[in-house]
């Protein structure tokens, strides 16, 4: 059956994740950024404390210019400071934000 394909043709993707993390004082408090880079999107954390998800949206390019579109997915919907960023981030990048 040659729908199937052997083991000795199938190939090791190649790792296109990279982390890079790091932190900026503001007057007294202190910011931690973490992005997560993947292929064609990118995670973004940004907190003060312990690395917990409050809030969580997705932003991503419409196809319509430069125009994003973005959507709450855990968390608080009516806070729009997750959506916000995510779809300003995307509109300049062309990424899709997490």
């Amino acid at each position: 059956d040659q729908r199937f394909t052997t083991m000795e043709t199938l190939r090791p993707a190649e790792p296109n994740f990279s982390m890079h993390q790091f932190s900026r004082r503001f007057g007294d408090i202190v910011i931690h950024f973490a992005i997560l880079k993947m292929k064609d999107n990118f995670f973004l954390w940004i907190g003060t404390g312990r690395a917990t998800i409050g809030n969580l949206s997705v932003a991503m390019a419409t196809g319509f210019g430069k125009t994003s579109t973005s959507t709450s997915l855990l968390g608080d919907p009516t806070d729009l400071t997750s959506s916000s960023l995510a779809s300003k981030l995307s509109q300049k990048t062309g990424c899709q934000v997490f």
